[in-house]
């Protein structure tokens, strides 16, 4: 056989047990840090999966690695000193990626999508950005670029799908509650009397808001159309059904002030859709 050839098949042996020895590494905990994050990449080797249905979700090992490296930078910053142990740690890692294919996977379905643009203009729109960005740096010692990526835009896409679970897929429980709260309310019964049966948090019904005629906009619309002591319809917000009551309506500086109070009625929380999902779906960790 020629030399050249046989040196030739020896050096592409060598690179393929290289390549098979650096990946078992990997998956052993014993290679991590830049190279295992290269090598992650490349090969588009697997974190885990999830299977329902006919869904596969892929969560890649260099995401994986990607996040355990920024909850490890956040949790040995400032003054978290506190050893975490490291088996938590993937544990979080786990639950932040389980949690965060699920809403891709739905935003993907619904046609959501959230833009490098939609995370600065939705971060531009704090009080104290400026002020923000330079304590997430300099206290926390996160880099902003990395603060957008794991967790301002994952925020962000979590409040967008909620909408959209919301909105296309029924809260039987919250939906029910609420009407029949409304109907306690046409049958005669007392606000604070169907609260204490229905609502939520009681704070809202035993502390008044009060409102100016141009606050009235969005779910605060219903209240400018009630006469004091009535209630509204079901107001549908983001996260919960509300039903108003107009306590007084007081002049000040030619404008009307509205006193009311709320029944409030929380919805179906993200969290409770995504135990639905996964109690049907199967999680499977390989790393």
């Amino acid at each position: 056989m020629n030399k050249k050839l046989i040196i030739g098949i020896v050096i592409i042996v060598v690179i393929i047990l290289s390549q098979w020895l650096g990946v078992k590494m990997i998956y052993s905990g014993k290679l991590d840090g830049q190279v295992a994050h290269l090598m992650s990449k490349v090969y588009h080797l697997k974190a885990g999966t999830i299977e329902k249905d006919d869904d596969k979700l892929v969560l890649l090992m260099s995401d994986f690695i990607d996040n355990k490296k920024f909850i490890n930078n956040f949790l040995s910053s400032g003054s978290n000193t506190e050893k975490i142990p490291e088996e938590a740690i993937d544990e979080i890692v786990w639950d932040k990626m389980i949690k965060e294919a699920w809403l891709n996977h739905i935003a993907d379905f619904f046609n959501v999508n959230i833009s490098d643009q939609d995370v600065d203009d939705n971060l531009n729109q704090l009080d104290d950005f400026v002020e923000f960005k330079a304590k997430a740096e300099e206290e926390f010692g996160i880099n902003f670029e990395d603060y957008k990526r794991f967790v301002a835009k994952p925020s962000i896409l979590e409040a967008k799908v909620y909408e959209v679970l919301i909105d296309n897929y029924n809260d039987r429980e919250g939906i029910q509650k609420a009407q029949n709260a409304y109907d306690a309310l046409v049958g005669g019964k007392g606000f604070v009397e169907v609260a204490k049966i229905y609502a939520s948090d009681m704070t809202f019904v035993e502390n008044s808001i009060w409102l100016s005629e141009d606050e009235l906009i969005s779910m605060y619309e219903p209240i400018k159309d009630l006469s004091v002591g009535e209630f509204s319809k079901i107001v549908n917000t983001p996260g919960a059904y509300i039903i108003w009551k107009l306590e007084s309506v007081n002049q000040e500086e030619g404008k009307n002030i509205y006193e009311v109070k709320s029944i409030v009625i929380v919805a179906k929380t993200l969290q409770s859709f995504l135990d639905d999902f996964l109690a049907v779906a199967q999680v499977e960790k390989i790393y």
